[in-house]
């Protein structure tokens, strides 16, 4: 059995209950960083599952996952706080990619360029 079969397959009790939509968020960061927090609990959870039931190649694939979503938001988190447009350079980076991830540097310098000076 591949692995997609298994995810698409598996009898585990680890979904976590979705984010209620009545709760109202003061600020958008902390939401974001829930929603993160959320993704790799989940995550965990199905690789504990994983491991109980010696599905290794499962739970590995899962912490690469894992690994790889802590990489990117760590990266958005120092691009934030180097830029003099803070969290608008990331959304800025996330949602117009200008290159490959080869090219971050330059996608960063042309997401500067396009965001408005100090006010």
């Amino acid at each position: 059995m591949e692995i997609n079969e298994i995810k698409n397959t598996r009898q585990c009790p680890v979904k976590t209950e979705s984010i209620s939509k009545d709760i109202k968020w003061r600020f958008e960061g902390n939401k974001q960083q829930y929603v993160f927090n959320s993704e790799i609990e989940e995550s965990i959870k199905q690789c504990m599952w994983a491991l109980q039931n010696q599905k290794y190649d499962y739970a590995q694939e899962n912490c690469s996952d894992i690994l790889q979503k802590i990489h990117v938001r760590n990266k958005h988190i120092r691009i934030g706080d180097s830029s003099e447009g803070g969290w608008e350079t990331v959304r800025q980076y996330q949602t117009n990619p200008l290159a490959s991830d080869s090219d971050d540097e330059s996608r960063i310098k042309v997401v500067h360029y396009q965001l408005p000076g100090p006010i």
